[in-house]
């Protein structure tokens, strides 16, 4: 009697608790100290909990209600809604599929393992629910992701934008809260693919949007350069999370009811390649695929005398087209610099330096063989490759002048120079039209342009002189 208070005393300290769970205390220890501290219990089953009444020793009385199972059930039960996703399984793929899918949407069995095959044939069995039969989605004229994707040579995830854009119709299985349960799992776990693919898209954007409103929270509010640009960047991106949630709201109330496609839908898409070819969803991967489905076999030969590549093209139907592409020369790429601008280059060679000349083709909107405006360097590389003279300051020729040489001989501005050439009084010629000048310096020592010369001076110094005649010495108050 005396251990047994003292065990009493020990089991009402706290910190002496877990005396309880040491090894030396067995389960028949344990046994005794609860027969020894309880009185009676008082079981009562009605409604769906079993209610416990435990009156102790002391007299003291503890209530205690624990949830009853239902008729069939145990707590190792599956839930309902990973039954429902069997059942529509179930009629889709074997069983090592559907384990798959479920392990892959995080789903566990009643005692918290992850699916196998065996496991996912009791759960079907104990639910009356028939095993997938090999040719039955055949029959009922549907095909999967993957089997879509061999049927049009292309992979799943053009397939899916292809779903996504309308392109092609298809339906998915229920969602995991079909009915009304929540099991935690993604919704959109077996949701359309072209919703899970917008789901997944909303996903991202709430994440960026996030982002944005902590680099926004942190930024020193003085810094209003800084914070205005934050700002504006969370704005346009909840104005891009508010855009996906409206898409999948409309989604989600569209009545129209989307279908596997089927082989007839998938074939008839064949006969409509335009719309196939120019759709947004059609990327180059799926031209390239059509081509290689299409195109048989590619017979090329080569046409010497007009320096042409013939392609002749066997269709896969039996058809033959005849293709002529232009053939490089030798030393001739894409990249080459225009003949045009090579016989510029080659004209001015010698007779101006290589600044001019890239002016000069700038000025008639030339460009380089990689399409980049003219350079010294790119004249200097082209010459020196055809083999072109270089230009050598005072080795040209002394009976010619440019428009400068020109204008300090007589003593004016290159713009009265210019306009006494166009005016047709100064005899001058271009290599090509937007090229310098070359006027003859004989031309410029006659006598006729000396008195036009001296007749413009006269002209602009009485101008000059009346104007400031004009002039009041004081200002007037």
């Amino acid at each position: 009697m005396k251990a047994i208070y003292s065990l009493g005393r020990i089991c009402s300290k706290p910190g002496d608790q877990l005396r309880w769970k040491t090894p030396d205390v067995t389960n028949e220890t344990r046994k005794k100290i609860v027969r020894l501290l309880i009185k009676e219990i008082v079981v009562d089953t009605s409604g769906n909990t079993v209610d416990l009444i435990i009156h102790w020793q002391g007299g003291d009385h503890t209530r205690l209600s624990v949830k009853k199972n239902r008729a069939d059930q145990t707590r190792w039960s599956t839930a309902d809604d990973v039954i429902e996703l069997i059942e529509a399984l179930a009629r889709q793929m074997p069983d090592q599929s559907i384990a798959a899918v479920l392990n892959r949407s995080q789903k566990q069995t009643g005692r918290g393992n992850t699916w196998t095959r065996r496991r996912v044939c009791s759960g079907r069995n104990q639910k009356g629910i028939s095993p997938y039969q090999d040719g039955e989605r055949k029959a009922r004229g549907e095909v999967t992701l993957n089997e879509a994707a061999d049927i049009l040579t292309v992979s799943p995830s053009t397939v899916l934008r292809m779903i996504g854009t309308g392109l092609l119709p298809a339906r998915g299985l229920p969602s995991s809260d079909s009915s009304g349960g929540n099991s935690g799992s993604p919704r959109t776990a077996f949701r359309p693919w072209g919703e899970q693919a917008w789901s997944l898209e909303l996903e991202q954007a709430r994440y960026e949007a996030h982002l944005a409103a902590r680099r926004y929270e942190a930024v020193d509010p003085d810094n209003r350069l800084v914070a205005s640009e934050l700002e504006a960047r969370w704005n346009s991106a909840l104005q891009a999370v508010a855009e996906l949630e409206l898409r999948l709201r409309k989604d989600e109330q569209s009545p129209q009811a989307a279908r596997v496609p089927d082989r007839e839908t998938l074939h008839n898409l064949a006969h409509d390649l335009a719309t196939v070819w120019n759709s947004p969803a059609t990327d180059m991967r799926l031209k390239q695929r059509i081509v290689r489905i299409l195109v048989a076999e590619i017979v090329a030969d080569v046409d010497q005398n007009n320096h042409e590549v013939v392609l002749l093209i066997h269709w896969t139907g039996g058809q033959h087209s005849e293709l002529r592409i232009k053939k490089n020369r030798t030393g001739q790429h894409s990249r080459c610099t225009s003949l045009e601008g090579i016989e510029i280059i080659r004209r001015m060679a010698g007779k101006f330096p290589d600044d001019q000349i890239a002016a000069t083709l700038n000025r008639l909107g030339l460009r380089t063989g990689a399409g980049n405006t003219w350079r010294e360097g790119n004249v200097r590389s082209a010459r020196s490759y055809h083999q072109l003279p270089a230009y050598v300051l005072g080795q040209s020729k002394a009976d010619t002048l440019t428009l400068e040489q020109a204008s300090v001989r007589l003593d004016v501005s290159h713009k009265i120079v210019r306009r006494l050439i166009e005016d047709g009084k100064i005899p001058a010629t271009q290599v090509v039209p937007c090229a310098p000048w070359e006027i003859s310096a004989k031309a410029i020592d006659s006598e006729v342009i000396l008195q036009e010369v001296k007749r413009i001076k006269q002209r602009s110094g009485t101008s000059r002189s009346a104007s400031t005649a004009n002039l009041p010495m004081f200002a007037e108050p």
